[in-house]
């Protein structure tokens, strides 16, 4: 019933425990200084990452209104997984005052790392094949 309900966080917490009992030392970097990620928004650079992994929607807001948004959560849809979509990039150019969900502020160094990673994403896409229904 762990394993149903737990899903990938039961392997994530598996291989703490792993990583502990087996005396394996790690070293953490927090960005931008992290070899390994960035996770935008919450951190506003790629600085010395490999990846960037969205972990939580970004939405732009304006004013209290909501005016673009990238949330992986909206695209599971079948649709989607047959047929990868282009993401739409945040809006051009970057404005002061714009604010996420969180009411933290968008610099431009966000801004701009959202849209070079929707960028990527984009043009990796391109090249996926649509996928037939039962196939």
């Amino acid at each position: 019933i762990v394993a149903a309900s737990a899903g990938w966080v039961r392997e994530m917490y598996a291989w703490c425990v792993a990583v502990h009992k087996n005396g394996v030392q790690l070293t953490h970097e927090a960005p931008p200084n992290s070899k390994l990620m960035s996770q935008p928004p919450h951190d506003w650079t790629l600085g010395q990452a490999a990846i960037l992994h969205y972990t939580w929607g970004t939405l732009y807001f304006k004013d209290g209104k909501e005016f673009w948004r990238f949330d992986k959560r909206d695209w599971t849809a079948k649709e989607h997984e047959l047929k990868v979509p282009q993401f739409k990039l945040p809006p051009q150019p970057w404005q002061e005052g714009w604010k996420l969900q969180d009411g933290m502020a968008i610099n431009k160094q966000l801004h701009e790392t959202m849209i070079a990673m929707l960028t990527q994403m984009n043009k990796a896409s391109t090249g996926l094949p649509v996928i037939e229904p039962g196939a």
